[in-house]
């Protein structure tokens, strides 16, 4: 069943496109009175609908398609072979021809796979199709059909299948040998297809003590133990004492502040605890620097291996807001640190409020990379913070001239309006429109259409490695009059078009977060940018932990908003509906702002790291500026996340017309914990 929202853009993009189509070159959302989210859809009756390959086109074959995967998946052949036959001219043919072969993946039917393989060459619909079908070939022992029909995959058993059959040929030995290593560089288990693979380096000499001690410090630092001993008993005679010592090492780390056994290689162990010290820092600040200060004399670490550790010690400690925080951030060489320790160093000093030392720092350390506006605003801060009113507003001005977080805070310490900085790019309709009659732009779009996402995105990105950087625009170009927003968002920034702002933040889905919104009685930008931020409006999401939908629900958490509210209790499937996530993301928005007496940033920080970590990170007693305690957040996600959620929050305000600066109660806010004074 087609979700009813799918209708929602129709008006919209299409109307929207007929107005630009008046000239040959056209901009997107060229700049005008931005419109407010109830009037996104208005549109003066007189436009005419484009001639750009669309939803009114196939209609009837898109319902027919759907007929025949029913009876399909049904089991009526006969039914489905019927569908089929009317539907042998419409772009998504190959697609039943595909779920038909799916069910049939055997010897005995190479014949047509084959055909199919070599039909459709290597267009997405192959995929599933061929990994069945070599993974067949691969437990036949088809050697020659194998090599045949593999194709690059990210699959690590066709891989080694793919290295077993090509050893059979002896072509080119060698890469296959260097191929075979860099499967062997891992710190976990291979599949089993691959202990053929890994028996053709030992037969040729190549898997040596170098190459399984280079896995053997993967498998711990991965916590493998049980990989790491199988590894040590690959070792030759005289290491194995030495692996075995490192797996202890591992478990009781205060070995190395002892004697080490005459047999050890100490180089080796100096390898092993340069790691055991990094990790234990982590979770043990106490115990990592003890066994640092007394390890063992026969242990030396390298130049590299002990500005490792001192910035390793400095970031975790500096985060942990240690006492040594600052020891160790001083034995950090800051021309070559890592980025994550030049931001940690930028908030300790934040946190301690050491402005002269963070200005003369500042002054000498060059900015991460894309971190300008993070060192300018800082920069500016501190000037204001001793004294230098005017350098901090010249700094300020300079700033305030960005679409950036830290763009949004100078424009409104200086009492601005906000700079969107946009500058719609001229599109050419007539490359747009040949572009959406490509076969590949219409499967894309017919896929999505029906929510086969996955199929979907893989076409769209076939498509996109078939064009140069120009027909990359002008594909996103085609992509936001379709409305699919995902691909408008990740198109704009992989193709350069960052500063056609309207584009890269459409107000998606407006009839349910409007509704959700008024419900909960917040203001819709706030979902609206949790639901960019989260997903880029990708209804299907899921996150690794199990996050879902356009707000990236947690299943409990769902549940949890969902009996509070006195609502049914979603299921897992359910959250991949619109307005079921987005009726429960924001009601849990509402519920967390209700806990922190209405602050949308420690809203923003507990909807992405959890209630429980931010009220530890409020201050024990007093305030703290708003822009420091977001900059000395724990999490490297958090940070990032809050920056950028209340950046889109106040582009998506500017861009509905709301004149006020957003970030004009943020420079004036101090964080405390909820209900004190």
């Amino acid at each position: 069943m087609l979700k009813a929202s799918r209708s929602l853009y129709s008006a919209k993009f299409f109307i929207l496109l007929a107005f630009l189509m008046q000239n040959t070159i056209i901009s997107i959302y060229a700049e005008s009175p931005s419109p407010s989210i109830d009037k996104v859809n208005a549109s003066p009756a007189s436009m005419t609908p484009p001639t750009i390959y669309g939803p009114e086109q196939n209609a009837e074959q898109r319902e027919l398609f759907q007929a025949a995967s029913q009876l399909l998946r049904q089991g009526d052949i006969s039914g489905f072979k019927a569908k089929q036959q009317q539907l042998q001219d419409y772009v998504l043919a190959p697609y039943l021809e595909r779920d038909y072969l799916l069910d049939r993946i055997s010897l005995k039917n190479r014949q047509a796979i084959i055909a199919f393989l070599e039909k459709y060459a290597d267009q997405p619909v192959t995929i599933r199709v061929r990994s069945k079908f070599l993974h067949l070939l691969a437990r036949k022992d088809q050697t020659f059909l194998f090599l045949t029909h593999y194709r690059p995959t990210g699959d690590i058993t066709l891989q080694c299948h793919w290295l077993r059959f090509r050893f059979k040929t002896n072509e080119d030995r060698q890469t296959i040998l260097e191929h075979a290593k860099q499967l062997w560089r891992y710190g976990h288990s291979r599949p089993d297809a691959c202990d053929p693979v890994f028996q053709q380096l030992k037969l040729a000499n190549q898997l040596t003590d170098e190459l399984i001690w280079e896995r053997l410090i993967l498998a711990l630092d991965a916590g493998n133990q049980g990989l790491a001993r199988y590894l040590t008993s690959k070792l030759s005679k005289p290491l194995q004492a030495t692996g075995q010592y490192a797996q202890s090492v591992i478990v009781n780390p205060n070995r190395l502040t002892k004697d080490l056994p005459s047999d050890i290689n100490q180089t080796l162990i100096a390898s092993i605890a340069h790691i055991v010290v990094r990790k234990k820092v982590w979770s043990n600040p106490e115990l990592a620097v003890n066994l640092y200060q007394n390890k063992s004399p026969a242990l030396n670490f390298s130049d590299a291996q002990e500005q490792q550790i001192a910035q390793t010690f400095a970031l975790a400690l500096a985060s942990k807001n240690h006492p040594l925080a600052a020891h160790w951030l001083a034995k950090v060489d800051y021309q070559n640190a890592d980025e994550l320790v030049l931001r940690w160093k930028l908030a300790h000093e934040l946190r301690q409020g050491n402005w002269q030392a963070l200005r003369e720092w500042l002054a000498q350390t060059p900015p991460p990379a894309n971190a300008e506006n993070d060192w300018l605003y800082w920069q500016a801060r501190v000037e204001g913070e001793l004294g230098n009113h005017a350098g901090s507003l010249e700094l300020l001005k300079a700033l305030a001239q960005r679409r950036s977080y830290y763009g949004f805070l100078a424009s409104a310490r200086l009492g601005q309006a906000p700079n969107l900085a946009s500058a719609p790019y001229p599109f050419d309709n007539a490359q747009i429109q040949s572009l959406s009659y490509l076969p590949g732009a219409q499967r894309a779009f017919e896929l999505w259409q029906l929510n086969r996402f996955l199929s979907a995105r893989r076409e769209w990105n076939k498509l996109r490695q078939q064009q140069d950087s120009l027909g990359k625009k002008h594909l996103t170009a085609l992509a936001h009059h379709w409305g699919w927003h995902e691909q408008v968002i990740f198109g704009s920034s992989r193709s350069g078009l960052h500063d056609n702002v309207a584009m890269r933040f459409p107000v998606a889905y407006q009839g349910e977060l409007n509704q959700a919104a008024k419900d909960a009685e917040i203001d819709v930008t706030f979902p609206l940018a949790i639901a960019r931020k989260e997903s880029a409006f990708m209804p299907d999401a899921r996150s690794r932990v199990g996050a879902i939908g356009l707000m990236q629900l947690m299943p409990y958490t769902a549940r949890y908003i969902a009996n509070k509210a006195q609502l049914p209790e979603p299921s897992k499937g359910q959250l991949i509906d619109p307005q079921t996530n987005v009726q429960l993301g924001t009601r849990y928005l509402k519920y967390l702002m209700d806990y922190y007496d209405g602050n949308q940033v420690l809203a923003a920080a507990s909807y992405n790291a959890g209630r429980h970590k931010v009220v530890g990170w409020l201050p024990q007693d007093g305030t703290v500026p708003v822009d420091i305690w977001i900059e000395t957040m724990p999490y490297k996600e958090t940070r990032n996340y809050v920056k950028n959620v209340l950046a889109y929050q106040q582009i998506y305000r500017s861009l509905m017309g709301k004149p006020e600066n957003y970030f004009a109660q943020l420079v004036a806010m101090e964080i405390a914990r909820p209900g004190q004074d």
